[in-house]
């Protein structure tokens, strides 16, 4: 009685398509992580003042709404200025 293996049965893929498949995934391009921004975070606070404007003063809604508006704006144009 003789046993013989399949690659069909194997689990494993073959030696020489891992080799391909590494030498594959060497030559990709890596891409470089985007700057981090601190425009979120100026969005995020006017958003804040905006929403507890409307429970407090319309003070704190104006300022908010001005937060947010240069958030909006800060973030789009250093946006447009990364975009090759």
């Amino acid at each position: 009685m003789s046993h013989q293996t399949t690659n069909e049965s194997s689990p494993h893929p073959p030696a020489d398509d891992l080799q391909s498949s590494a030498r594959r995934w060497a030559r990709q391009e890596t891409l470089a992580p985007p700057a981090g921004s601190l425009w979120p975070v100026v969005l995020a606070a006017g958003i804040t003042l905006l929403l507890f404007g409307i429970l407090t003063s319309v003070a704190f809604s104006a300022a908010g709404l001005a937060v947010t508006a240069a958030g909006i704006v800060g973030w789009i144009r250093e946006l447009r200025d990364e975009t090759p």
